[in-house]
């Protein structure tokens, strides 16, 4: 993001914070040093999964759920800078929307910059910042919000613990009754623009058609590679892989290719839209009635899966 968009925001965003660093975050009255928490939110991760199970995430709600484990000393939520790319992403009201709808839920924004090399700020970020509120502060627990298993690192939890203090780490697929947005809130549009622009290039795909603009064909060839990974992994029948799990095996297959031009978060869009789309399929194993296990098969018949992966027609010679 240029230093310009850097100002304006901070102009316009007094409550968004640039760097993963405790600061200003909302607090709650009348504390007890012995029972703080503070919560780190990765953004993404948390919509994502509450799209995929099919419900909205109330963070006003979420943040009410973390008062259960003490006093809230720190509330943070973390989004990648590439969100704010005003030219990748120029949906600059729901930005608006998105920020204020968090800042007005108790949540301290933080904008992950994004280097070529380091492809996972958020997560880097949102570590950085627990291990500095652990050492810096007075919060005994740190509550994280995400279903990435990334942060299940002994290197972030041990430490924390080393210190007498505990690492909470809250998983949203888990939390749908407890923070759903029953009334539909604006705290998922920016999400939602990233996965409606990736169906956007899916309906492309799907008609054979191309663009003459250069970010388009790239994401086009993005999607692509995306698909086709995914169909990999989901065709044989002893895969029976999770939502979850398909991202992450997804990522470690095309990171090379496509992580400095592609974050992890534009993938979790990419896949929300290729299941929205119909792409891929929702099966479930039923057990007595009740269902135990959810996965997902790849849909060849698929108009876009027919573009990307056309059938070989045998024929024979009379």
């Amino acid at each position: 993001m240029s230093n310009i968009a850097d100002r304006f925001v901070a102009w316009l965003f007094p409550k968004v914070a640039k760097i993963g660093t405790p600061g200003d975050s909302k607090t709650e009255n009348g504390t007890d040093s012995n029972n703080l928490v503070a919560i780190l939110v990765d953004f993404d991760n948390v919509v994502l999964c509450a799209s995929e199970a099919s419900y909205k995430v109330s963070f006003t709600k979420l943040r009410d759920y973390c008062r259960s484990f003490g006093t809230v000393a720190f509330a943070e939520v973390f989004l990648s800078a590439q969100l704010f790319d005003e030219e990748a992403h120029p949906e600059f009201e729901g930005k608006v929307r998105l920020i204020n709808s968090l800042n007005n839920a108790g949540f301290k924004v933080v904008i992950c910059p994004r280097g070529l090399k380091d492809r996972d700020q958020v997560d880097s970020y949102l570590k950085s910042s627990g291990l500095s509120l652990a050492r810096n502060s007075l919060v005994k627990k740190i509550i994280v919000v995400s279903d990435d298993s990334d942060f299940k690192d002994p290197n972030f939890i041990h430490p924390i613990e080393d210190m007498d203090k505990e690492v909470i780490i809250l998983r949203p697929s888990d939390l749908g009754d407890k923070i759903n947005d029953k009334d539909g809130g604006g705290e998922t549009l920016l999400f939602d623009s990233r996965k409606r622009e990736f169906s956007r290039i899916l309906e492309l795909v799907a008609r054979g058609e191309t663009s003459l603009h250069e970010e388009t064909r790239q994401a086009i060839a993005f999607i692509k590679v995306v698909v086709r990974k995914v169909f990999e992994l989901t065709t044989p029948e002893r895969n029976q892989y999770p939502f979850r799990h398909i991202i992450n095996l997804a990522w470690k297959g095309i990171i090379d290719q496509w992580g400095e031009i592609y974050t992890k978060e534009d993938l979790e869009a990419a896949m929300g839209a290729i299941a929205d789309k119909g792409l891929i399929e929702k099966k479930a194993v039923v057990i007595g009635g009740v269902t135990v296990f959810k996965y997902y098969r790849p849909n060849r018949a698929h108009p876009a899966a027919i573009n990307l992966m056309p059938v070989k027609r045998v024929t024979s010679e009379s």
